[in-house]
């Protein structure tokens, strides 16, 4: 394991978690690690980090067997700051009272009132601020030695939106800093990071950009199938494979489901050839329209999708008697998808038997990668189009030949009308 991180994240099933981590690096360069609570005392034997964030998550720290962080953390002497759950979860240790206020639950964009200036992570500047919610418990007691910092109104009353002490260094928020919807949730961070925890910039894409390809080298000598669909992300992990192990040793392989866009095979063999990828491409749009056939539901689409995907590409791996299957699947699907905690909605290229060397990045680290390889604009700029392609765009109708054909019309029309008014490349997803 990789040490040095400056940040320890422990994770209590939150969907915001990944949602902390990319802040961290795109707005203030800072690298991070995301623990369970279970793994992080093992984790502290060999590594110090700056500061610890407590995440958010689904759980009330009342219920049975709820995640608690260990008891090692509030040993350690380092600044520690508690999102919503992770706010309760630190009151809750330190002898204050965690109760569910009301049986609304508080959801979405709220406002917070100062009431103390005490600790300089928090925007003392604002009396009101706008800040993103997401629970239904609250503190209802601030621990001995925490100081409530700001509140919420419910009902004419006020309940606890921060709280602090400074003397041990922890503060907790009731609201999601991390959430775009909160106004200085960016300065919040700033000076948690910055002014309390000293932390430095240590991360960019270039350190992404090696790590990946020292992990890639280590594949030297096997044989490796790429999925590979023309987008921003298989593309890039596929001129990064290129870059490091032999041509012959690789193939790229696209699956033609019958539910791509119009001229999309000949655009994906045409992105293939400008990277240098040999590619096979698979025709299974009748296994694909018997498999999903009859299913409205979108959820129940994308399984069906990856039932039929899975075996597949299994079978291609086969015939070229490949080592490894490789994917290009990034953060945000491993964030999505039930395989990675809360789920989303399922992502059909993320698998205990495929590699994926982009899981720790984000859209915008990708994108730069590819800039850096050279990559054209086609590919470094394309928005991303779902996995199960126009399958998942048929609404509240069977998937069939005629529906599908008729979705594939109106996304060529859109599609032409964005590209004639030069906003192909603006929008960041149709």
């Amino acid at each position: 394991m990789q040490k040095g991180w400056q940040v320890l994240i422990i994770d209590f099933g939150g969907q915001l978690v990944q949602v902390i981590k990319r802040l961290l690096r795109l707005e203030f360069k800072v690298n991070s690690i995301v623990l369970k609570p279970h793994e992080v005392e093992h984790w502290l034997h060999n590594n110090k980090p700056q500061c610890i964030i407590l995440s958010g998550g689904p759980a009330s720290v009342y219920e049975e067997n709820a995640p608690m962080p260990p008891d090692i953390i509030f040993s350690l002497g380092i600044p520690i700051l508690g999102i919503c759950y992770g706010m309760q979860a630190i009151a809750k240790k330190f002898g204050g009272f965690v109760g569910s206020y009301s049986r609304v639950k508080n959801y979405g964009r709220t406002h917070i009132t100062r009431s103390h200036r005490l600790i300089s992570c928090q925007p003392c500047s604002y009396e009101s601020e706008p800040v993103f919610a997401s629970h239904g418990d609250v503190v209802i007691g601030v621990p001995s030695g925490f100081i409530q910092t700001a509140t919420f109104s419910r009902k004419g009353v006020a309940v606890t939106a921060a709280m602090g002490d400074p003397v041990r260094k922890i503060w907790g928020v009731q609201y999601h800093p991390e959430a775009v919807q909160t106004v200085y949730g960016k300065e919040l961070f700033f000076r948690f990071l910055s002014d309390i925890a000293g932390c430095k910039e240590d991360w960019n894409t270039k350190n992404a950009f090696t790590l990946i390809e020292e992990y890639i080298r280590t594949l030297k000598g096997s044989r490796v199938v790429i999925g590979f669909s023309g987008g921003v992300d298989s593309s890039v992990m596929a001129a990064l494979v290129l870059r490091s192990l032999p041509m012959q040793d690789i193939l790229g392989v696209c699956i033609d489901t019958g539910f791509l866009r119009e001229g999309e095979i000949e655009e994906v063999r045409q992105k293939a050839n400008l990277i240098g990828l040999p590619l096979v491409t698979v025709h299974a749009a009748e296994q694909f329209f018997k498999g999903l056939s009859g299913i409205i539901d979108a959820e129940e689409r994308r399984h069906a999708f990856r039932k039929v995907y899975h075996p597949l590409f299994l079978d291609e791996a086969t015939q070229f008697k490949a080592h490894h299957i490789l994917h290009g699947c990034i953060a945000p699907d491993f964030i999505e998808t039930l395989d990675a905690g809360d789920m989303i909605k399922t992502h059909h290229n993320i698998n205990a038997s495929y590699m994926q060397p982009l899981k720790d990045l984000f859209k915008f680290e990708v994108r730069e990668i590819g800039r850096e390889l050279g990559l054209s604009k086609e590919i470094t700029e394309c928005p991303p189009f779902p996995g199960p392609g126009l399958a998942i765009r048929v609404i509240n109708t069977p998937v069939t030949q005629e529906s599908i054909n008729l979705i594939r019309s109106v996304t060529a029309d859109l599609e032409w009308i964005l590209r004639h008014r030069g906003l192909y490349y603006k929008i960041s997803q149709m």
